[in-house]
């Protein structure tokens, strides 16, 4: 680190010989940031008392890195004055010395030349160095050591001129003639060689004071410097001014050519744009009793200019294309809103109420409606508020489409591929069109026929006609209609018959009394009937025979008397033989 800020601190020795003639009353004690870490200072500036032309003041050196060792090989100084302490003497080479005894070094590394030029320039000579190991350790205590004590002396007894200041200041490691550089030498500890460092004033040698000298007069009263802060990036700037004035001085504030003359009470610049500012008060020249020096208010202002933050919104719509009738949500999404970003809604151009914290907003569109928001971001510097696109909503009519069907214990609607099992009204939404489905579910049934024909059937229920026996199906809505059916083909049986007087046929179970073709269907059988009917007669034989008698119409014998019939055909032939004993027949023949 020392290095690398060694090699920074060599880039400016430019900046460091305009510093070392600083016109200001004290240096700002800033830690240092040299290679060496440590910090040469000059303070306890005082006017030994009942003198008015003599002033000291003592140099310190102090280690301000504790970890490691700082050896000193040498010192030396160059200090810069206001010759206007001197109230008109001329500068003298031995004007200002080093009191004896006031150096905390050794002997040997203690200061004994010091010189004053006519430049305004003290010159502490430095001594020879010691020899690495023969060093000063410098401490790291503060103030650290006393290089010495140094006495100013203005010549002829003259008074340095009444509330003025010497101004001291370092000169810088850089500085060359005729100029006197101030310069410190260590030894670096990886090498043991004699090593200079760089002083730069206001960093690692500072003035702490720089007090009046001889001043009779008082001093601008010191008021604190007040506003401040931060103000948006293009704006005006914020107020800075002063807690108090006094009449008879004039303020200045740096940077800046405005000057505020006092008037007793408060008083501002104005508004100022990004810069730290101070105010110093000098004497207007009206009040004597007033120092004419410039006096330092306190403390500074800082303003600074905050850059706008780039604020955008955009809308997120949950639908669009909708159907008529359709609430629709709206949700606005900030980038950079802050933390309570308000949004308002515009409808068409028109407002939707005043801006509030809410980032939705619900409404019924028409179609074509233009829908955006503004937002009022939460920041404190915002670059505008945001507008967000326009969305256009899309809004179709609502229109209704009915089905009407029926089936047999289930249904399952093409439309949703929903199957249904109970009659009903259904609703399917598709986008913007409700389908109504009107269903009729009727169950399923079944009604058997049994029937026959003779070659073909015509089944009247379907108006078909079958030639082959079998079970045929017809279904009618939900009613499956079997027909179980038996086909024979046809047939003639014919009979001839006789019969006297009447004929019972036994086929058709029906008695018929005269001659004729007679026709019976049985099934598939047509049963024809030739009958003869003959009316029946009797034709009676009278014979008389002896002990027998054989009738030859029949070829049967008789033994006895009596009345025998012999039907032939529808004749009914009765013989009534008479029967004789053979005595009778014998008397007979015998009278014959």
């Amino acid at each position: 680190m020392r290095k690398l800020l060694n090699k920074m601190l060599r880039m400016l020795p430019l900046l460091a010989l305009v510093l070392s003639f600083s016109i200001t009353h004290a240096q700002r004690p800033y830690a240092p940031s040299a290679e060496e870490d440590f910090l040469i200072t000059l303070q306890n500036m005082v006017q030994p008392a009942g003198t008015t032309n003599i002033l000291e003041f003592d140099i310190y050196i102090v280690d301000t890195d504790p970890s490691q060792d700082l050896q000193m090989a040498t010192f030396q100084a160059g200090i810069n004055f206001n010759l206007s302490i001197l109230n008109g003497q001329a500068v003298t080479a031995t004007m200002t010395t080093v009191v004896a005894g006031s150096s905390g070094l050794p002997t040997a590394m203690a200061p004994i030349s010091v010189s004053t030029t006519a430049a305004g320039l003290i010159r502490i000579a430095g001594r020879a160095a010691p020899g690495c190991g023969g060093g000063f350790i410098i401490p790291t205590t503060a103030p650290g050591v006393k290089v010495g004590t140094f006495r100013m002396t203005n010549g002829n007894g003259t008074a340095f001129a009444p509330c003025s200041f010497p101004n001291f200041g370092f000169t810088s490691s850089a500085a060359i003639t005729p100029s006197y550089a101030t310069r410190f030498a260590y030894y670096a500890a990886a090498t043991c060689l004699n090593t200079q460092a760089t002083i730069t004033p206001g960093v690692n040698a500072n003035v702490l004071e720089n007090s009046q000298l001889n001043c009779s007069c008082t001093p601008p009263a010191v008021f604190a410097v007040t506003g401040g802060g931060s103000y948006c990036e293009g704006g005006v700037g914020i107020p800075v001014g002063l807690s108090g004035s006094q009449v008879g001085v004039n303020y200045a504030i740096l940077p800046g050519t405005l000057v505020v003359p006092g008037d007793g009470n408060p008083i501002t610049f104005g508004n100022q744009l990004a810069g730290s500012y101070t105010v110093v008060a000098t004497s207007n020249g009206t009040n004597p009793s007033i120092c004419p020096d410039p006096v330092n208010m306190t403390g500074g202002a800082d303003v600074t200019a905050t850059p706008l933050v780039v604020s955008t919104v955009t809308v997120f719509v949950d639908a669009n294309p909708v159907c008529a009738g359709t609430n629709v949500a709206f949700l606005a999404s900030p980038v950079n809103g802050g933390d309570e970003p308000m949004y308002e809604w515009f409808v068409n151009g028109i407002s939707q109420g005043i801006p509030s914290f809410t980032n939705t907003f619900n409404f019924v569109p028409v179609n074509g409606d233009e829908v955006y928001v503004v937002m009022y971001p939460d920041q404190t510097c915002p670059d505008g508020n945001p507008v967000s696109d326009v969305i256009t909503m899309s809004v179709t009519p609502l229109s209704t489409v009915e089905f009407t069907d029926a089936a047999c214990d289930t249904y399952t609607w093409a439309l949703n591929g929903a199957t249904y099992t109970v009659s009903g009204d259904y609703t399917y939404v598709v986008g913007c069109v409700t389908n109504i489905l009107h269903l009729t579910i009727t169950p399923s049934s079944t009604v058997e026929f049994t029937d026959a024909a003779c070659d073909t059937y015509t089944w009247a229920l379907n108006g078909a006609t079958y030639t082959v026996s079998g079970d045929y199906t017809y279904v009618v809505g939900c009613v499956t209609n079997i027909l179980h059916l038996t086909i024979t083909p046809s047939g003639n049986n014919e009979y001839t018959e006789s019969a006297c007087d009447s004929y019972f046929w036994a086929v058709s179970g029906l008695t018929y009394t005269a001659s004729g073709d007679y026709t019976f269907v049985n099934g598939c059988s047509t049963n024809i009937l030739h009958l003869t009917i003959t009316p029946s007669s009797t034709v009676e034989f009278t014979d008389a025979a002896c002990d027998t008698y054989t009738w030859a119409l029949n070829g049967m014998t008789y033994t006895a008397s009596g009345d025998y019939n012999y039907v032939v055909g529808c004749v009914t032939n009765v013989s009534a033989p008479d029967h004789h004993p053979k005595q009778h027949c014998r008397s007979y023949r015998s009278r014959l």
